[in-house]
């Protein structure tokens, strides 16, 4: 089976995110996310966002996609 890529990367605005991939909300909020309606979704990017929440960026991006793609990845 071939692994799909995610087309998610550390400068990636959580909005851009969020409109992408809908489901990523979900893991979002399971990872201690409770603003994704806030600006800072709009305007702060993936890494940033992760080292906001104690996650390293490439640790945090890993798990993002793998949740993803276990969830499926329909929108």
């Amino acid at each position: 089976m071939e692994k799909k890529e995610f087309k998610i990367h550390k400068n990636m605005k959580v909005r851009e995110l969020l409109k992408l991939y809908p489901q990523s909300a979900k893991i979002l909020y399971e990872m201690g996310f409770d603003c994704l309606n806030c600006k800072g979704a709009d305007e702060e990017p993936l890494y940033l966002a992760a080292q906001m929440h104690g996650w390293s960026e490439d640790e945090f991006i890993k798990i993002i996609k793998n949740k993803i793609a276990k969830r499926g990845s329909k929108r």
